[in-house]
């Protein structure tokens, strides 16, 4: 990675879990500027190891397009290998 790799923003982070929990009829949460910085960071790892993996596994396969099929096969991995 290169220190021009965008950065995912805490309020797109702190929008989403709003938006979930608003969906599912509940409030939106306050998070302290340390717990949601710490959520976006995770989200942040995950999302790109996800991205890694499934660019890997194209090239592992020969295709020069990461499709659908490539995110979903790494998945199960990456869940497993993120859980605490």
């Amino acid at each position: 990675m290169t220190k021009t790799d965008p950065k995912l923003k805490a309020v797109l982070v702190k929008g989403l879990i709003n938006n979930h929990r608003l969906k599912k009829g509940g409030n939106p949460v306050n998070l302290s500027q340390k717990t949601l910085a710490l959520i976006t960071a995770l989200a942040e790892k995950l999302m790109k190891e996800s991205i890694r993996r499934s660019i890997a596994l194209c090239r592992q396969n020969g295709d020069t397009k990461v499709s659908l099929e490539h995110i979903q096969r790494v998945l199960p991995q990456i869940m497993l290998d993120f859980s605490v």
